[in-house]
Parts: C-alpha cells; structure tokens; sequence
C-alpha cells in the first residue's frame, strides 16, 4: 500500500458512494455544509451500513437514450470502512486519519451475503441476483436497502436486502 492510500474504520458518518466508470474504482462523497455532497475519497472497497439505493429514473433515461455516462445511481449509508486515496482537497469536514491500519474486505463476507448489481439498460433500479440451481439464467429481484453492503473490484455484495 502506498503512501498515498489510506485504510480507514470511522465513526459513522453518511455517505453516498457510486461506481466510477473514468478512475475504474468507488467515489466516496459527503455532505459539505452550503456545497452539497462532495467527492473526499476513490475507494478500490467500501462497507456501508444502512445502505439505501437509489436510481434517478430521468438520470437513467437520458443514459438509456444518449448512452453517454452519467452519474445517477448511488448508495446511501454510513460508511462503516473503506480503502482508497483521499480526493485532491477534500472538504474541511472529510475524514481523514485513518483508525484501523488493515482491513480486508473477505472476512466480512460470510454466509448470507448475495451479489447486487446495476444496469441501467436492464433494471430501473438496483437489483439483488439469484442464480436458480444450476440454470446459467440469473433472475433480477429489485431492492431499495440492505443492512451491509460492500462494493469492492469483484463487484456488490449485499447483507439482508430488501
């Protein structure tokens, strides 16, 4: 790990993560006071607690209808761990001392965690994916929220989806 990555638990404290198509990692924003939601981190793995997904349906439309990348698709939460880079000149707010020196993403995905994904060309919102036995079909249950998610390089995993 490089100087520059940072490996963070911190006390928790609302998010909105999105996968970032251009950097090929998770961009970490927080809410700056009079500024909006601002990006402070690119993360390779994030866990969010509490994790509510929402999907602009006009943001998905215009993507649909374009097919130019836009952002328009988010996780809500607290943000439970993550690692990554900090975001050149974060907002004064942003959290930046890192309180746990290691963290691997592996062990907390245990029994009981299922595959989500997002695909504006196929679902209108996030979806939960079931493989049936042994069928190489995968059906698609939408979801609004989880108890846990991680987004990590291999994809999103979620904990009691819903």
């Amino acid at each position: 790990m490089s100087d520059a990555e940072t490996v963070s638990a911190i006390h928790p404290v609302k998010v909105r993560v999105f996968r970032n198509l251009t950097r090929r990692c998770y961009s970490v924003q927080m809410r700056t006071t009079g500024k909006g939601w601002r990006t402070v981190a690119h993360a390779r793995e994030v866990l969010v607690s509490g994790a509510v997904f929402t999907v602009s349906d006009a943001g998905r439309r215009r993507v649909v209808a374009t097919g130019k990348k836009a952002v328009h698709a988010w996780i809500e939460g607290d943000l439970a761990a993550w690692r990554g880079e900090l975001a050149p000149n974060p907002p004064n707010n942003a959290v930046t001392r890192p309180l746990v020196l290691t963290w691997n993403i592996e062990p907390v995905r245990r029994e009981g965690w299922e595959w989500a994904s997002y695909n504006p060309t196929k679902d209108t919102s996030f979806v939960r994916l079931v493989v049936p036995g042994k069928e190489s079909t995968v059906e698609r249950h939408p979801i609004s929220c989880a108890d846990l998610c991680t987004c990590a390089p291999d994809g999103l995993r979620v904990l009691n989806p819903s």
